[in-house]
């Protein structure tokens, strides 16, 4: 039987693939796409954040590099 733990981290993943495609339906393609690309950097800093994880430099560097890109793509 799944854990209480895996159940809510289904229902998460389920209810943020409805929403990407719900943005993709609003023609808010360039809003959307730029939040969806958050996800690997926004998982990398809640594990530092709720887990303790030891990040090394070079996933700071990597975490920077995705929002600095994230940047130009919006100027």
């Amino acid at each position: 039987m799944k854990s209480l733990f895996e159940v809510v981290q289904s229902i998460l993943d389920t209810a943020a693939f409805v929403s990407y495609s719900f943005g993709l339906t609003l023609d808010q393609i360039a809003v959307v796409s730029v939040l969806g690309s958050l996800y690997s950097a926004v998982t990398v800093i809640l594990a530092w954040i709720f887990i303790r994880e030891h990040l090394q430099w070079n996933q700071w560097l990597g975490i920077g590099v995705v929002f600095a890109g994230i940047v130009l793509v919006n100027i």
